[in-house]
This record gives C-alpha cells, sequence and structure tokens, in this order.
C-alpha cells in the first residue's frame, strides 16, 4: 500500500504520514509538497526514511506532479496541502489576515490544488481511499460558546473569514468517485462526505 500525503512538510500531515509507515512494514509514503522536508522533518522521518519518497512541487501545477508521482502506484491519498493562518512564522504575519496579503494565492493553492488533486485521484485505478482534510476554521469562530465547555462538534459551517470558505464548499464537493473523508483536525469528529 502506497499512501500520498500533500502537505506532509506541516506538523499534521508528517505524524500522520509516520504513523502510516510505523504501522504497516510494507507500506509506502509519498510525500508532495512545495517545501523540501526540513531538518527538523529530516530528523523526524529518519526511522522510515527508506520507505519515504518526496516529490516538491506546488500542487496547483499538475503537470509538474502528475509524472512524478505516476511510478508509485498511489493506493490511498490524504490531501491536507493549504494556505491557513497558521502558515505563517512570524508574529507579525500571524496577526494579519492571510487573504491581505495575496487572497488568488490561497484561492488556488486551497481550490484549484484541491480540483487538480480530485480530478487526478479520479484516474488511478488502485485508489482505495481519498481523504480531504479541512480545518476546524470554517466554523464561525474556535471555541466552545460558553468558557470551560467542550465544543460541540456540527455540521454548520459559518467561516468568519473569506479565506475558509472554499472549505466549505470543497466539503460539499461529491465529486471523486471513491469513499471520501473529510476531518477537520481541530475538531473531535470528522465529518464523511458519501459519494
Amino acid at each position: 500500500m502506497t499512501l500520498l500525503v500533500t502537505g506532509a512538510t506541516g506538523f499534521v500531515m508528517a505524524v500522520l504520514g509516520r504513523h502510516w509507515l510505523e504501522a504497516d512494514p510494507e507500506a509506502r509514503l509519498v510525500v508532495l509538497d512545495s517545501s523540501p522536508l526540513d531538518a527538523a522533518a529530516q530528523r523526524y522521518f529518519a526511522p522510515v526514511m527508506k520507505r519515504l519518497s518526496v516529490v516538491i512541487a506546488d500542487v496547483t501545477q499538475a503537470e509538474t506532479w502528475q509524472p512524478a508521482l505516476a511510478r508509485h502506484g498511489i493506493t490511498h491519498l490524504v490531501h491536507g496541502a493549504t494556505i491557513t493562518p497558521l502558515a505563517r512564522g512570524t508574529v507579525a504575519e500571524v496577526k494579519r489576515e492571510p487573504e491581505a496579503g495575496n487572497p488568488a494565492r490561497i484561492l488556488d493553492v486551497n481550490v484549484m490544488g484541491t480540483v487538480a488533486m480530485l480530478e487526478w485521484a479520479r484516474t488511478l485505478p488502485n485508489l482505495k481511499r481519498f481523504i480531504y482534510v479541512s480545518s476546524g476554521a470554517v466554523y464561525k469562530h474556535h471555541g466552545p460558546d460558553r468558557p470551560g465547555e467542550p465544543r460541540k462538534p456540527s455540521p454548520n459551517t459559518r467561516p468568519a473569514s473569506p479565506v475558509f470558505r472554499p472549505a466549505t464548499v470543497l466539503e460539499k464537493s461529491r465529486r471523486p468517485a471513491c469513499g471520501t473523508g473529510v476531518p477537520r483536525p481541530s475538531t473531535t469528529m470528522p465529518v464523511y462526505i458519501s459519494c
């Protein structure tokens, strides 16, 4: 079994990728990311590096990654590549709304990159599962309604920022020809899309 993870140089996707490899000694992992593994990611993946392949490409430019991925025999795909407010590094950058800097790039990556992955996934004869990783940011806020209470999972969405509206549209999409799950990592329950 070979898992393709987009955005696997990020924290959540890296943990998923390593768990995949540790759970099955025959499994392989292919990472598609716009950045190479940094020193911390190389150390993190070191115990399983022999079964890891990294393809450095922009998710929005399918012609750059499709040929590189074709030889891997992908059976499972977790699409987590996205631009979020947490994707920026400095304190000053975190305070600025993400769509203020380059809204076209956010829509390109978050929407068209996902569409490119979905369209490509439909052509894979051995693909068993496609999971699109959404964000808790599709809700109106990130916390409970009252202090001290846990936030209740809800299928209802009201993103406070326009940058998260594409995620709600994609969650409601029923385009892929395979089983599709949509987990939101910051919530306790994933939302599943039936095809």
